[in-house]
């Protein structure tokens, strides 16, 4: 946010055209009213007429040196500015505006220093504050970034601008409550502020909360109609909450966004687009532009400690979810089971610090536990080359708290992608995909942009010391009827469809007994699904929806109370479907082409039950109602499920462990013998094959 000149003013109506005889201060109103309507290079022209009639002018050099930030010409703003400060120290709107270009020419300690002069000549310069906590961020300091555009929305309470940045910083700092309450702050002030709708609405998605979402965004497209960040963010929210009028059309207006330059989020994209060639385009497009870096400028990757000596490999684990959250329910075990004679584990977090039971474990469960969240790319990247790391495993790829930009300034000799996004991450500095041999079988190498290793029995590593609550709650206590055939199926809206919800509901009309368990979303959810339920025949009261829990151990608990597991298609279940086999419960599974249409597939086949998982969707529906109108054929299955659940290969966290152990060491063999990445498989038993 600039503050031009306090020495220039508004021309008034009537001024005549600049002459050479007019007083600079009238030329410097008539540029600031050029600028005003956005004539930059009229107003340009009208500084430097100026400055040819009167060098050095302070005036004219300030406005000048704003323009040119505007401009996106930092090195002269700076100087001109520069100028300026000199001329007149005492001026905090010169001291100010050079903080805004020394922030723009990425000169972010220095910028920081200039807005600290200015607060020391004017303590209650809001603009200051606000700025300087923009600098803060960029420093890595989202705790000071928040206290000082808090104090800027203090002194200036009616500015909404202010109350985005102050969401904006908040935001990062991991305060999203806090952040969103900024926004509708802001949104109070002006009900219009562009801004704000777009931050809130996808907060409001983050948050699950896509009802509320999807009135942020729709306010905005009446205001901004061809913005295609706009158009996307609505058109993820109206996903979310099941909003399916859009449906038909939403993977055409997905392309379309992208082909603009606008990307929906990739795990939306994956469960509206089960082609897997398809999804490799997407993600290689969307993959440029989210690492922020030009693959061809790649920088060559560090040596590590292949040209030394140590005895194990250094790996380090990069997330944003190390707390509760469902990567971290997989990933806790693999972490404290790994064999510290063989490897060194470090977690490197890209999410703000939480305080919980569970990233206590995870801290206390790995040798290092490095906090880069707050450091920019550069920065952290930088951070992990002094670590001298032997392979980064990149656990989060397109989701949540994603930093593709470290991966692509090449933080270690070799980089993995696991668990985090099923499919291809799309970017060369990616060399290998955790795989198995069936969720991505030989023949599907074209699918992904780095090499597939095929891990023995699945893909997923699993915590087996995941608890379950100790009480499993009455079915009276979720709204399930007592004696119902309950089928659960609770994903998050995105996932489901038209298709396989009319799966559902035909499933519902066949057999009377049964009921439909789902997550419930912010009531918009509940409310399209039920109109999609009586639009198909189906009493919308036979739709349960169970709310989200925070307490993983409870949820785990109440999924007994179900009778039988749905999947989803073309985007499946991952820890979804492990935590309902986990906690005793079968589910049915269909197939498809791509990663993420056959995860369960894969989990469902490394617990013993591969008769689960059906190839089309008219299998799928057949077993379903099978299993829904025979308890003793579900009672089999449960059977085999509590017999084998402890002992079969999905819930073996050592097992898991060695065969990582395994394909790391492999992948650093080949790095430190000087050959490039290759596809193979691990067998059980951790030899290594070509695949």
């Amino acid at each position: 946010m600039t503050d031009p000149s306090p020495d220039t003013a508004a021309p008034q109506a009537g001024d005549p055209p600049h002459t050479g005889t007019r007083p600079p201060e009238e030329s410097l109103r008539i540029a600031l009213a050029a600028r005003a309507r956005g004539d930059r290079d009229a107003a340009e022209a009208m500084c430097r007429r100026v400055l040819d009639a009167t060098p050095g002018h302070l005036g004219a050099l300030h406005l000048l040196g704003v323009i040119l930030t505007e401009a996106g010409d930092t090195t002269a703003a700076v100087n001109a500015l520069s100028a300026v400060v000199a001329g007149d120290p005492t001026s905090p709107a010169a001291h100010l505006n050079l903080g805004n270009a020394l922030l723009a020419a990425g000169w972010v300690a220095e910028a920081d220093a200039a807005f600290g002069r200015a607060l020391a000549l004017r303590p209650d310069y809001a603009l200051a504050h606000a700025n300087r906590g923009l600098a803060r961020l960029r420093l890595g300091e989202p705790e000071a970034a928040t206290d000082s555009l808090a104090e800027a929305v203090r002194l200036a309470p009616t500015s909404a601008p202010l109350h985005v940045q102050h969401g904006l910083a908040l935001r990062a700092a991991g305060a999203k409550p806090a952040a969103l309450a900024a926004f509708e702050r802001a949104l109070r002030l002006d009900v219009n502020c562009a801004e704000a709708l777009n931050h809130a609405g996808a907060l409001l998605i983050e948050l699950q909360q896509p009802g509320a979402a999807v009135a942020r965004l729709a306010r905005l497209a009446a205001l901004a109609p061809a913005d295609p960040v706009v158009q996307g963010n609505l058109l993820e929210a109206r996903l979310a909450c099941c909003d399916w009028s859009v449906h038909a059309d939403a993977l055409d207006t997905a392309r379309a966004l992208a082909a603009r330059g606008h990307f929906i989020r990739p795990l939306t994209y994956v469960a509206l687009d089960g082609d897997p060639d398809a999804q490799r385009r997407f993600l290689e497009t969307y993959a440029t532009q989210a690492a922020g870096a030009d693959p061809a400028t790649l920088p060559p990757p560090p040596r590590g400690a292949c040209a030394r000596t140590r005895t194990r490999l250094r790996i380090a684990y990069l997330a944003g979810e190390f707390r509760e959250h469902a990567l971290a329910y997989l990933t806790a075990g693999l972490f404290e089971a790994h064999d510290r004679a063989r490897v060194e584990v470090l977690a490197v977090s890209l999410g703000p610090p939480e305080e919980s039971a569970m990233a206590r474990r995870l801290r206390a469960g790995v040798d290092r536990f490095v906090d880069v969240h707050a450091l920019d790319d550069a920065a952290a990247a930088a951070r992990l080359h002094d670590l001298d790391l032997d392979i980064v495993v990149d656990l989060s790829g397109h989701t949540g708290m994603r930093r593709l930009g470290l991966l692509a300034r090449r933080c270690a000799p070799v980089q993995v992608h696991y668990l985090g996004f099923p499919g291809t991450l799309g970017h060369p500095a990616v060399d290998y995909l955790l795989a198995d041999a069936f969720v991505a079988p030989p023949g599907s190498e074209r699918y992904y942009r780095e090499h597939v290793v095929r891990l023995p029995a699945s893909f997923q590593v699993n915590d087996d010391r995941r608890s379950i609550g100790p009480a499993t709650p009455r079915r009276a206590d979720c709204g399930l009827p007592q004696e119902a055939v309950v089928l659960a199926a609770l994903h998050g809206g995105y996932k489901l469809g038209p298709e396989i919800f009319g799966v559902w509901m035909r499933l519902l009309t066949s057999v009377p007994a049964a009921v439909l368990w789902l997550n419930a979303g912010d009531g918009v959810l509940e409310e399209n699904l039920r109109r999609e339920a009586a639009a198909r025949g189906v009493e919308p009261a036979r739709l349960v929806f169970a709310p989200r829990s925070r307490d993983h151990g409870a949820h785990l608990a109440r999924l007994a109370l179900a009778d039988l597991g749905l999947d989803t298609l073309p985007f499946n279940g991952g820890t979804t479907t492990s935590d309902a086999l986990w906690a005793g419960l079968p589910v049915v599974t269909c197939a498809g082409a791509s990663f993420a249409s056959r995860m369960a597939g894969s989990l469902l086949r490394a617990v013993g039950l591969p008769e689960l998982v059906t190839a089309n969707l008219a299998d799928y529906a057949t077993l379903a109602h099978r299993l829904a109108e025979d308890p003793a054929l579900r009672a089999t299955f449960r059977a085999r499920l509590a017999e084998h659940r402890r002992s079969a290969p999905l819930f073996d966290t050592r097992r898991s462990a060695r065969a990582l152990e395994a394909a790391y060491t492999e992948m650093h063999r080949r790095h430190a013998a000087g050959l490039p990445p290759a596809t193979f498989a691990v067998d059980a038993d951790g030899a290594i094959r070509a695949d």
